[in-house]
């Protein structure tokens, strides 16, 4: 018998750059699920596939039964057209689409669905049960589509060539995570260790938090469903023993090290690092509210992930409109002493343009961050998230939200689909821009301050300069408030990168998604060389540490001497030696940060260990009496992991520089010191 076959596809643009470089796991956790649990599954073949133009050459080359499409932020329209193209090959195909990216509202739901016509089913919030249930009453009824409409099977949503739409009640989540078999150990990801592609992995799925701005803000994702231990390892030890190409992981719970749990987790990381060198690198999110969780499994991991203080906010008032409960500012300054004293990074997060949000409460929350001392802080604008209690037509009026669109970072590009059709495609992202509160001008000095808080607070780039303003009783804020608020005192590369930058943030914005699409079927290849579409804070962070370091860290220094000269001019003095040579120090480290090859060796007349991103205090500075000779380089570790990402990647490509740098700390690509006499 011809088995029929089902293609899955978690697809991401690949025109620019990969776009989303994580494997399929999502879509192969359906496909494993389906296979393990469907009354039909002995007549289907499944294949997996992420990037598009695979896709495309399967289905000329074999006629799918149905194919299955993640739906987000980031891949929507290039599925949905990829779909369009095979359904007028093969009529009686099913589309099937699934994803967060899909309104919670029913008539919002009609609306999207009529647009997109040639998607028969949308399998709504988690998936496994759902999906099975449509095959499986597909093949009941010989294939009626129409009739499996009319079913109007749980989480299913659908419109009839008529217009008439057909709603559901929701399917029950899955209780038991185990319940769901793993597509890494049923061999399902396999072609994926060929490429660079990040494993994923889930410890457990759901959240317990209720944040309005969020998908899984709502009481459907509130229970959270945990997989055994045995499980989590036994698909970790699958993942190292036959990773190719990937030396990076990313645990996508919405919690990570929230639950004691995660603690074994880390442990099997560990010992899978040592036996089989793998992963070299951890992304996560981890628990808003457990630190010590997180701190024993970051040591576990030599600080392999960090922990994090995500706020979001700390006005009261914001915090209430967006049901969010925060810790304490002084819960937030022992996270970031903590993470000090063990070496562990920290990180918070800030949303700009949330509801109740003033431009004065921004900058106030900002700065009371950085009066914490947390590592990095993380700015974003508000997305309007299909699903989050904010998306409604209600909360849009209530707090008065003004809204623009912009291109998805990386998700755009031109797929040949046959030598009749080249598929046009670029993502969105609908952004808050205005509110009843905060002014579209307010909006773009919140940009403006983003960029600021990254070059001057971000990465560890002035981290030794910091521990002595501190020590001159000179807060940082003001020192980053000396730099901001002075752009007539910009050097050539300082001007440079933040004129570059804020020209960026007002011309990536459209009116109205229409006008966006037209504006990338006039200028795609634009966006595809990178020149319009790029996520403009990644983007000027790679060009800060490509092209304008020298200049941003000449610019600091020059302005920290100057308020530190204005507050003690005699202590200052008392310094100046050690500043000097701190600012060449960080010159030799942190400049072409990309090249291996360089090494530069030099003599210091400070003791090495008081430069570098794990000291704190610096009370016992003094010159020594025979200077230091020393050796500033990448070592082994470093150099392994950037040769690998260049393997792939170019050093020249500022996007795929910028991914890297979203992806991996800056401060852990500086280069080291070592003393040779």
């Amino acid at each position: 018998m011809v088995k029929k076959i089902i293609y899955f596809a978690d697809l991401t643009h690949t025109s620019q750059t990969i776009a989303s470089e994580f494997m399929p796991y999502n879509v192969g956790c359906i496909a494993s699920y389906f296979l393990h649990n469907s009354k039909y599954a002995d007549i289907f073949d499944v294949e997996l596939f992420k990037y598009p133009e695979e896709l495309i050459d399967a289905i000329h080359d074999r006629k799918p039964y149905a194919i299955a499409c993640s739906n987000f932020v980031w891949n929507s329209d290039l599925s949905s057209k990829i779909v369009r193209l095979a359904k007028k090959t093969y009529p009686d195909i099913v589309n099937i689409f699934g994803g967060i990216d899909f309104p919670d509202d029913n008539i919002d739901q009609e609306r999207w669905l009529k647009k997109r016509p040639w998607i028969d089913f949308y399998v709504r919030l988690e998936g496994e049960i759902a999906f099975v249930n449509l095959i499986d009453s597909l093949i009941e009824n010989k294939n009626d589509i129409l009739k499996c409409k009319q079913l109007c099977l749980n989480s299913v949503s659908s419109i009839d060539d008529c217009g008439n739409f057909y709603g559901s009640n929701i399917e029950n989540r899955i209780i038991d995570f185990d319940d769901i078999p793993s597509p890494y150990t049923d061999g399902l990801m396999d072609k994926f260790f060929n490429t660079t592609l990040w494993p994923l992995v889930e410890t457990n799925r759901g959240c317990p938090f209720k944040c309005a701005f969020c998908s899984e803000g709502s009481s459907y994702y509130n229970k959270v469903a945990k997989k055994h231990n045995n499980k989590i390892t036994s698909e970790l030890e699958y993942i190292a023993k036959n990773h190719n190409k990937q030396k990076m992981m990313f645990v996508a719970d919405s919690n990570f090290l929230m639950f004691k749990e995660n603690i074994d987790v880390c442990n099997t990381l560990a010992e899978l690092k040592k036996k089989y060198n793998w992963p070299t690198f951890i992304g996560s999110s981890t628990g808003k509210n457990r630190q010590e969780l997180v701190l024993k499994g970051a040591e576990i991991l030599d600080g392999d992930i960090a922990l994090s203080a995500s706020v979001q906010h700390l006005d009261e008032e914001v915090l209430k409109n967006i049901k969010r409960n925060n810790i304490s500012i002084d819960d937030i300054i022992k996270i970031g002493t903590d993470g000090a004293k063990h070496g562990v990074p920290t990180y918070s997060e800030v949303i700009a343009s949330l509801p109740g949000d003033t431009l004065e409460k921004y900058f106030l929350c900002l700065k009371d961050l950085v009066l914490t001392g947390i590592d990095i802080i993380r700015t974003h604008t508000l997305l309007m998230i299909k699903g989050s209690e904010l998306y409604s037509v209600e909360n849009r009026k209530k707090y008065g939200f003004r809204t623009k669109f912009r291109a998805t970072a990386k998700s755009f590009g031109a797929y040949k689909f046959d030598d009749a059709n080249t598929i046009l495609s670029v993502e969105e992202e609908e952004i808050v821009t205005e509110t009843s509160t905060l002014s579209f001008d307010d909006y773009i000095e919140c940009r403006r301050l983003q960029i600021s808080m990254q070059i001057f607070y971000n990465d560890d780039l002035f981290h030794e300069l910091h521990n002595v303003l501190k020590m001159m009783d000179v807060s940082i804020w003001d020192w980053m408030m000396e730099c901001h608020n002075n752009p007539n005192t910009y050097n050539k590369g300082t001007k440079t990168l933040i004129d570059s930058y804020m020209s960026d943030v007002k011309v990536e914005l459209f009116e109205s998604s229409e006008m966006l699409q037209e504006d990338f079927k006039r200028n795609y290849e634009l966006y595809i060389n990178g020149e319009k579409g790029s996520n403009v804070t990644f983007k000027h962070k790679a060009l800060l540490f490509k092209e304008f370091i020298a200049d941003i860290l000449d610019y600091g220094f020059n302005q920290a001497e100057h308020i530190m000269r204005r507050v003690d001019n005699k202590r200052y003095n008392e310094y100046k030696d050690y500043l000097d040579e701190m600012k060449m120090v960080n010159f030799l480290r942190k400049t072409d940060i990309f090249n291996t090859s360089a090494i530069h060796k030099t003599r210091l007349w400070f003791n090495p260990s008081n430069y570098g991103e794990h000291n704190s205090e610096l009370n016992n500075i003094k010159k020594e009496k025979a200077p230091f000779l020393v050796k500033i380089s990448h070592d082994d570790n470093q150099i392994a992991m950037l040769d690998h990402y260049f393997m792939d990647h170019s050093q020249d490509n500022i996007i795929e520089l910028a991914w890297l740098l979203n992806r991996l700390p800056a401060r852990s690509i500086y280069r080291k010191i070592e003393i040779i006499q």
